[in-house]
């Protein structure tokens, strides 16, 4: 029973501290959206920081769990790198529904209020990073990409165009900024990985 109900309270706040933020988020407003008392959601999650981190990982879970199908469906390295390229096209689309992009909202509102949620936050954008590189190295063992290519430089520099491209599609609301930043890495970036 009280796993069914920390599930219940995680899925109903998770949404509201992605919309709201860490400190916008009062208790008020997740026992009106959960119904339920002060001291049911206590007695499920520790404090409001364990909540907050535990809704942040939820959040992630959803918008990443779809980028891995797709990444992992493909058997050619250079076609996983396409895969990431093709997730972020409709990336607006996918994270709507839970106020945004749970990485870029709990790195703005946690840096200076919760640390320990921006280092979570901060470690996860990383490891996107990180499992980029990977395929491409494993790519370059393979024989599928280009072996000049840096897997690391490479990563770094697609994963700022991206994410940066977002902010501005975010901040601006106008889709074209990553469109633009996407087709920029199909035309020229992706060519340099082919051998």
């Amino acid at each position: 029973m009280l796993e069914k109900t920390a599930n219940y309270i995680l899925e109903t706040v998770a949404p509201i501290f992605n919309r709201q933020g860490y400190v916008g988020t009062s208790l008020s407003d997740l026992t009106k959206a959960t119904q339920l008392t002060k001291g049911a959601l206590y007695g499920n999650f520790k404090n409001k920081d364990e909540l907050a981190l535990r809704a942040f990982e939820l959040n992630t879970k959803r918008v990443l769990k779809p980028l891995n199908e797709m990444v992992d469906k493909e058997d050619n390295y250079l076609d996983k790198v396409l895969a990431v390229i093709q997730y972020y096209r409709t990336y607006s689309q996918r994270t709507k529904e839970i106020g945004g992009c749970p990485f870029l909202n709990v790195s703005i509102d946690a840096k200076n209020n919760y640390p320990a949620l921006f280092l979570r936050a901060k470690s996860l954008e990383k490891r996107k990073q990180e499992a980029l590189s990977r395929i491409i190295e494993e790519g370059i063992k393979r024989e599928e990409i280009n072996a000049d290519i840096d897997p690391d430089s490479f990563a770094k520099n697609m994963y700022s165009l991206i994410v940066g491209a977002y902010f501005m599609t975010f901040i601006q609301e106008d889709e074209s900024y990553l469109k633009v930043a996407l087709d920029q890495l199909e035309s020229d970036m992706m060519p340099k990985l082919r051998v």
